[in-house]
């Protein structure tokens, strides 16, 4: 009988190979002998087994040979064999070994490359920390932040830069403090490379972005030496390379401490072209690489909302950490000098010092003071 969907297994047939039946191999004979090709194929006309490489054995031996050939020996091999038999596997042994270092390489290239390429979420429980001179009753303002979460970078900024602060702080009549930053929101941190990209579209397609990216070419020759040659063409507008374009990424985002007019304008334009991908921090290049602080992922916020608590650090909590944290940055000197720089520019002092020399150089047979040229500028913003 026959049901539905349902055939008998009679009626079953077998769609393989033209000529080929169930039991029955390409190379083998009806009574199961090889024929012509199949003798090639298997090489049943020659030895049983194929002749193996004979490999040349040392005439010291690792204990790990010795060990090998006595347990081929064992096995009833001859001398001879068990040195064989020990040589190829060490040869097979040797070449997993540099399987797995070329496999190890694979993976921290790759890993690298990852963290290089792929944005980074903190949630909103992660401990952020910012070190701050403040007058004792001064309200934390918000806007973009420089904040740091990992704890050796923590311990860095707790000594070497409350250290400078401290002394700047002599004059002002301020403290140091180190403020708790409670985020309200997770914080998604663009990857320097979605960082890098969307400067360089706003570069390129934006003539007001890049006009001002003119006013940092002498800034960047007088901050650090290697980016002398791309602030040179940044000043007069010159094609960039694609080597050029990190560094003047790099140049640029070292430049976000500016709190000018201008400055914040600049900084603005790029903050939401990375919020409207949905990120809402990046990586501080001057910390990372520059300033001497050798941080590992400080990090500047440029949206959300945010709740502080600052407690003031004393000079011994500072002095302990300054001296941990020697072993762990650059030089003294260019940490000194990171600061300087970072400090002078956000009290736009360098800044007013840079705009008053170069409307001097513009305007040579100009009367005005020093002090006149900086306030006409200051009321042209």
């Amino acid at each position: 009988m026959e049901r539905k969907g349902v055939r008998m297994m009679s009626d079953l047939k077998h769609h393989g190979i033209k000529g080929q039946r169930w039991g029955v191999r390409r190379f083998q004979k009806k009574d199961g002998s090889l024929t012509a090709a199949g003798k090639k194929r298997y090489d049943d006309d020659g030895p049983s087994e194929k002749k193996q490489k004979e490999y040349k054995i040392p005439e010291t031996k690792s204990t790990h040979r010795l060990k090998l050939e006595e347990k081929y020996k064992s096995q009833g091999m001859t001398n001879q064999q068990a040195e064989q038999a020990a040589a190829r596997r060490i040869r097979g042994e040797q070449y997993v070994a540099i399987a797995a270092t070329v496999t190890v390489a694979a993976c921290v290239a790759y890993a690298k490359h990852k963290g290089y390429t792929t944005d980074k979420t903190l949630s909103a429980d992660t401990d952020f920390h910012r070190i701050m001179r403040l007058h004792e009753n001064a309200e934390i303002r918000g806007g973009s932040q420089f904040m740091s979460y990992k704890k050796s970078d923590q311990t860095k900024y707790k000594g070497a830069l409350a250290k400078e602060l401290q002394k700047q702080a002599k004059a002002s009549g301020e403290k140091i403090y180190d403020v708790s930053v409670k985020a309200k929101q997770d914080i998604k941190i663009a990857s320097p490379k979605r960082a890098q990209e969307t400067f360089e579209k706003l570069y390129k397609n934006d003539p007001a972005f890049k006009r001002s990216m003119s006013d940092l070419g002498w800034a960047g020759d007088a901050f650090n030496p290697k980016f002398t040659k791309v602030s040179q063409k940044l000043a007069t507008g010159a094609e960039l390379s694609k080597s050029d374009m990190k560094k003047a990424y790099e140049l640029f985002n070292v430049a976000l401490v500016d709190r000018t007019p201008d400055g914040q304008k600049r900084a603005n334009k790029f903050y939401k072209a990375l919020k409207d991908q949905g990120m809402n921090a990046l990586y501080d290049m001057n910390d990372k690489k520059y300033s001497g602080f050798n941080a590992k992922a400080p990090i500047i916020t440029f949206d959300g909302k945010y709740d502080y608590i600052k407690r003031e650090l004393g000079k011994e909590e500072i002095s302990k950490n300054a001296n941990v944290s020697t072993a762990m940055m650059l030089t003294p000197t260019a940490i000194k000098a990171g600061v300087a720089f970072v400090s002078l520019y956000k009290g736009n002092k360098w800044l007013d010092d840079k705009a008053i020399e170069r409307y001097k150089k513009e305007h040579p047979n100009t009367e005005l003071t020093d002090k006149e040229i900086k306030k006409m500028l200051n009321s042209n913003k």
